[in-house]
């Protein structure tokens, strides 16, 4: 066999000519402050939630007018004693803005989505970088 035969027979045979690079995740993640709800937030990697959630101390019953008793979550108005009574239901168990908005004494506190995303780089698996929003796994 003449030697330049061999050699490109053994140079095809091992992909020297072929332009193959091995699989990669590549692209630009997506920015954490993009996402706008916790599970979205949390599914992206190095992205944390903030927020999202009810805040303060609810006023305590004792303190409340008749009318102010009737609106909070715990307490009720007693006729007889013409005083309000309960225990006013925390801030942190208000899951929805409109919950605590309606509870004296609490407010709500926006999401915000903070963090520095993974680069796409970092991934080793299709499944990782395919759960990277702005990363794609390329064969």
């Amino acid at each position: 066999m003449r030697p330049l035969l061999f050699f490109s027979i053994l140079a095809l045979s091992h992909g020297a000519c072929a332009d193959e690079s091995p699989p990669s995740c590549k692209g630009e993640p997506t920015i954490c402050p993009a996402f706008s709800t916790s599970t979205t937030c949390i599914a992206q990697f190095g992205c944390d939630p903030t927020g999202d959630e009810c805040l303060g101390v609810a006023r305590p019953c004792s303190l409340l007018s008749h009318v102010d008793c009737e609106g909070q979550a715990g307490c009720l108005w007693s006729s007889s004693s013409n005083t309000c009574n309960g225990t006013a239901w925390t801030c942190d168990i208000q899951f929805d803005q409109t919950e605590c908005s309606g509870q004296m004494g609490c407010y709500w506190s926006p999401l915000d989505c903070g963090g520095t995303p993974h680069a796409c780089e970092e991934f080793t698996t299709a499944e990782g970088c395919t759960a990277q929003d702005g990363c794609a796994w390329t064969q």
